[in-house]
């Protein structure tokens, strides 16, 4: 950890002033996963970037477009951000590492180090070339391998790789490491492939924590949690997976605690109703929000709608959700579809 830390010390900026907040913004881009990070002494973090295109009903590229990538420069644009500092790629799956490289050469900032899990962990030709696309963007950049335990180096937020590659953390976080009372619980099958790998990161800012754990799957959930909890609770959570059924055990969800959760989900792509239920039946949870509405999973199961950003993929805007954290714990949500907030303290 240390040596990675050495290691990345001079990409940090001049200094700035600070702000009071830590900003995330979470993108639409129709399931896929966009997540934009701005901290106080604004640094960016990008975490993955989308699907490279529109996707016919098995979710297969069918035509390559610039909609995901347009979306996350005006994000970026709107957030003023000037550079980013960490480019994350979770995972090589098309809808989150797909759309790496046409945002990389496409966006109107630098983009000062990449960050990922290493060599490409699946077989299948869709990850493989994703894979070859990214590191052909890559260049001369700087470019970061990240194992479980390592920090990433914000100023002022602490952002730690709780999994990567295949393997999870070993020694628990402060206030983590207790028994966890959900465990053992579910006993999955084993996961291949590149959801297995993904980057999942957990992000403290003072007494403010959450986590996001990209497309980890149940096997991957149940090394990590059981029978000890190494992150302990969370104010807020992003779900993992997009709420599909296969990730989401309730010995993760539930025993994060988290006070609210959002759903980075399209209105064809997660959101799926056994993952839903699992979020909003975790203890202390105060309000789900989502990307999209989700008919398949049923009225009861969805948000209500002031809690969701987009009600239909056929005239969809791009509303993203935003969320801006203090230091002393409280968090604020917003939906920039209607402007409806929620302070939690």
């Amino acid at each position: 950890m240390r040596l990675l830390a050495c290691l990345l010390l001079s990409l940090w900026p001049a200094f700035l002033p600070a702000a009071d907040t830590l900003d995330f913004y979470i993108i639409d881009v129709e399931g896929g996963k966009a997540v934009l990070v701005v901290t106080p002494a604004r640094q960016a973090m990008l975490i993955d970037a989308g699907w490279p295109g529109l996707q016919d009903e098995k979710f297969q590229t069918v035509k390559i477009t610039d909609r995901d990538t347009d979306r996350i420069i005006e994000c970026v644009r709107s957030a003023g951000v000037k550079q980013i500092d960490y480019f994350v790629v979770t995972h090589y799956d098309q809808d989150h590492g797909g759309n790496v490289a046409r945002t990389a050469a496409k966006m109107r900032v630098p983009i000062r180090a990449f960050v990922d899990h290493g060599e490409v962990m699946s077989q299948g030709r869709e990850a493989q070339d994703v894979y070859a696309s990214y590191t052909t963007a890559l260049g001369s950049a700087t470019r970061v391998i990240v194992k479980a335990g390592d920090r990433i180096p914000l100023k002022g937020v602490e952002v730690d790789v709780v999994t990567s590659a295949g393997e999870v953390l070993k020694t628990p976080l402060p206030g983590g490491g207790i028994p966890n009372p959900y465990c053992p619980g579910e006993a999955p099958s084993p996961s291949r492939g590149e959801n297995p790998a993904s980057v999942g990161l957990v992000f403290t800012f003072g007494k403010f924590r959450t986590v996001d754990l990209s497309d980890l799957p149940k096997a991957r959930e149940r090394e990590l949690m059981c029978p000890n909890n190494p992150i302990g609770t969370v104010g807020l959570l992003l779900v993992s997976h997009h709420a599909f059924d296969m990730s989401n055990l309730p010995l993760l969800v539930h025993a994060l605690k988290p006070v609210a959760a959002i759903v980075n989900n399209g209105e064809r792509h997660g959101g799926q109703a056994g993952a839903l239920q699992t979020v909003r039946d975790s203890p202390g949870l105060e309000d789900m929000w989502q990307m999209h509405l989700t008919p398949s999973a049923g009225k009861e199961r969805n948000a209500p709608e002031k809690f969701i950003a987009n009600l239909s993929e056929a005239d969809c805007r791009a509303y993203w959700i935003k969320v801006a954290a203090r230091r002393d714990g409280s968090f604020r949500v917003t939906n920039t579809r209607n402007g409806f907030s929620k302070t939690y303290p």
